[in-house]
């Protein structure tokens, strides 16, 4: 009788330590899949921010070439239309729409819509980079940048 005892002890033990072992291995694979859930978030969050950036500069040098003004219309829309990275801001607003807090999503498509003006702005009025018409054209997308980075960093 006793070695029936000592054995449902050992049983009991055993199985102890397989629920244990197999608890701990479910709270780490969550944590591991959370980690792995804000690390996408923050790699799409920089891939959105330097896209913005990528069109903004591609769309400046563009406006500041010599030419027309049809020209420079069709180049400006060119640059932000054609990413040679193939990772423009709309197509990359789709994605972080999905994974992003609201306030972030809402951020993030009002700064496309800043830049978009900044691209009208500059496809269509004749100005130098360093004048003050230019400066205030670009400082709701400059203060729009900031908004959405600070929305973005209390997220992750």
């Amino acid at each position: 009788m006793q070695q029936w005892g000592t054995l449902a002890v050992a049983v009991l033990g055993a199985m102890s330590g397989i629920a244990a072992t197999l608890m701990t291995d479910s709270v780490r694979s969550r944590r591991e899949a959370a980690h792995r859930r804000d690390e996408h978030r923050r790699s799409t969050y920089v891939r959105y921010l330097n896209a913005l950036e990528r069109t903004h500069s591609r769309m400046t040098i563009a406006a500041f070439q010599p030419g027309s003004r049809g020209r420079r219309d069709f180049a400006v829309h060119q640059a932000f239309h054609n990413d040679p990275q193939h990772a423009d801001p709309k197509s990359l607003l789709s994605e972080l729409e999905i994974i992003a807090s609201e306030p972030v999503a809402v951020a993030a498509r009002a700064v496309l819509q800043q830049l978009r003006q900044v691209r009208d702005t500059l496809a269509t009025r004749d100005f130098d980079a360093e004048s003050e018409e230019y400066q205030e054209a670009m400082q709701p997308y400059r203060e729009g940048l900031a908004e959405l980075k600070r929305v973005m960093r209390g997220d992750v």
